[in-house]
């Protein structure tokens, strides 16, 4: 009876050990992977791989590194295969089910960054002739082969140019930067290019005791966005603590291309409106000015000859008038119209940027007893067209 129930086990166990014999070596099976790894073939290397397989690349370099399952996996051997990537193992040992190598691997991505190659410690488990798992994980001096990443850079650089080291600032910047403030300054359009336009502006910066803190970024390729937060003793001196933006850059082979900051609307309102001066000759008014009465838009052009015509949207010109100026007072008098021969007087007030006139404000001296002249002017202000 009982050489009847242990014969089938017998024969079971014999099967068992037949099929274990059977099974490819771990070694083998890696190779056979490694080969179809580099032909691109990637139905066929998923097929060295169990279907619940696992792989882990540390560091990650896309996501987490960690792929569960022949789905995962597929997505990140495609994108080895569009990047032309190379696996070659090499001093591999095994120990039962463990097989360890040494991997060296490139690709056309790394060869961009200047790395022609990053070795990485490869171990695999292989059982029955399927890889249940392998981990690659990059060899620090592979590692500091890489450019900084680009929130290192921006780190570096603010830290650099808030110590005042202008020459450091401008060693993670591409010799032909550009930088771009947004809305520009008092002083220039707010762009520079090169080292030279960059230092004068880094100049001005370190002048004032700038110090700019870069917080909130977010890498996306080649760019970095950061909300930037900025003082010096120049904004200090006006009363403003800070003011904010977005900061965006552009990296390429380590340095920074390009980056523009964007002051917020909100930063902006921080700042005193701009003096206004008083105006006393008429060269300061030359040309044609827009303002605005209710819904209408009013242009008023003062012509180096003492003429001055104005015109109103949707209704065209509504008079011809000569003006001079007396007593530091601005004098209209009409020549045609309704208000011929009435003579209206005006302070006339300017405020600059840099040094051209942008905005013109007018204050009644008296009575103006043309009613079309006094309430285009009177307590308006107009911008240069």
């Amino acid at each position: 009876m009982k050489s009847k129930i242990f014969l089938p086990m017998i024969v079971l166990c014999i099967l068992a050990s037949i099929l274990v014999a059977c099974s490819p070596a771990p070694q083998s099976v890696i190779n056979d992977w490694q080969q179809a790894m580099n032909k691109g073939d990637i139905d066929q290397a998923l097929s060295y791989l169990a279907e619940d397989a696992m792989v882990t690349i540390a560091p990650a370099f896309d996501g987490n590194g960690i792929y569960n399952g022949q789905t995962e996996i597929r997505g990140w051997y495609e994108m080895l295969a569009t990047g032309k990537g190379v696996t070659t193992l090499s001093k591999c040992t095994v120990q039962g089910e463990t097989v360890t190598c040494l991997n060296t691997y490139a690709d056309e991505g790394l060869k961009s960054m200047g790395v022609d190659f990053l070795e990485s410690d490869f171990v695999a488990i292989v059982d029955k002739g399927k890889i249940l798992s392998y981990t690659v994980t990059a060899r620090p001096e592979s590692l500091a082969k890489f450019p900084p990443a680009p929130e290192e850079i921006a780190d570096s650089w603010t830290k650099a140019l808030a110590a005042g080291d202008i020459d450091a600032a401008l060693s993670y910047l591409a010799n032909d930067a550009i930088v771009a403030i947004i809305p520009a300054g008092p002083d220039g359009d707010g762009s520079y290019t090169g080292h030279d336009e960059i230092r004068g502006w880094y100049e001005t910066i370190v002048g004032a005791n700038g110090v700019g803190t870069l917080s909130e970024c977010i890498t996306d390729g080649e760019n970095l966005t950061c909300f930037n937060t900025y003082t010096d003793d120049g904004l200090k001196s006006l009363g403003v603590d800070s003011i904010e933006g977005e900061w965006v850059a552009v990296f390429r082979d380590g340095k920074i291309q390009s980056y523009t900051f964007n002051i917020t609307p909100e930063s902006l309102a921080k700042f005193p409106p701009p003096p206004e001066v008083r105006i006393i000759s008429p060269e300061t008014i030359l040309g044609n000015w827009e303002g605005q009465n209710g819904k209408y838009f009013v242009w008023h052009d003062f012509r180096a000859d003492g003429s001055l015509t104005v015109k109103v949207s949707g209704v065209g010109l509504i008079s011809d008038s000569r003006y001079g100026f007396e007593n530091a007072l601005l004098n209209i008098e009409d020549i045609t119209g309704d208000c011929k021969g009435i003579v209206g007087s005006y302070e006339v007030y300017a405020t600059y940027e840099g040094e051209e006139a942008i905005q013109l404000r007018f204050v009644l001296v008296g009575e103006d007893a043309c009613t079309d002249r006094r309430e285009t002017l009177a307590g308006k202000t107009m911008i240069r067209r």
